[in-house]
């Protein structure tokens, strides 16, 4: 049975989605200025109209990104990024013409971080145990039988006290780092091979296709019904 036909609108939205998930990722660590170039390709190609689910997605994706990005390097401080965040979150669902909108946000933000970005504190440089933590996480993440236990005790960290150090100094918990490279190389693998959703499951740590809708809301925010039909689209999309 031939996949569904996608439209650019959808096509864009997936890769922007995977875009931030990515700068989401890597930021962490990074200083402000260093991250403005990723930060300005968000919204690049973005269609001059987005329907009304590609609407609520693109929004509400690049409102939390942003925010994060603002909160980790610090420019959250700066009253024209703060009033220029509350002008984008006023920004209604009738409003589908957002590219314009998006790229003034979006370089607003990267100019700040060029100007300012490296002279504001940063909010999280990351102890050397939670450093170690990550790129443990980020290198078995496919790992089915990850735990915490086993990675605190090698970065010399008991289980509760690594536990709360990742969720005070990143924001996010131990499965939440895992789900969010899983949900990356999904992505990725679901658009770059011919794989099923199914056996991508597997390959990125999920014993199943059906806990993928469990996992993205929190990692990405967006529902878990809307993420299993996106996902099912880049599956048929890539074999239609």
């Amino acid at each position: 049975m031939p996949g569904r036909s996608h439209s650019p609108q959808q096509l864009w939205v997936c890769s922007f989605v995977g875009r931030c998930q990515v700068l989401v990722g890597v930021m962490i660590d990074a200083r402000g200025a260093d991250i403005a170039r990723h930060v300005r390709q968000l919204v690049a190609g973005m269609p001059g109209t987005l329907g009304a689910d590609e609407w609520r997605v693109a929004h509400h994706v690049l409102s939390r990104t942003v925010a994060q990005i603002a909160v980790v390097t610090g420019v959250n401080r700066l009253p024209h990024i703060a009033r220029a965040s509350v002008a984008w979150d006023a920004v209604g669902p009738t409003n589908h013409h957002l590219d314009a909108q998006a790229h003034d946000f979006v370089g607003g933000l990267a100019t700040a971080l060029e100007v300012y970005g490296n002279s504001l504190p940063h909010v999280w440089r990351g102890d050397p145990e939670v450093q170690r933590i990550l790129a443990i996480v980020a290198e078995r993440f496919a790992d089915r039988t990850l735990k915490l236990g086993p990675i605190a005790c090698e970065a010399g960290l008991t289980v509760r006290h690594a536990a709360d150090m990742l969720h005070t100094q990143t924001g996010l918990g131990f499965l939440a780092h895992v789900h969010r490279h899983r949900v990356m190389a999904a992505s990725r693998l679901l658009v770059e091979t011919t794989r099923s959703i199914k056996e991508v499951a597997h390959a990125v740590g999920y014993g199943s296709s059906s806990q993928f809708p469990g996992t993205f809301p929190t990692t990405h925010g967006d529902s878990g019904d809307a993420i299993s039909a996106r996902l099912e689209g880049v599956s048929n999309i890539r074999r239609s």
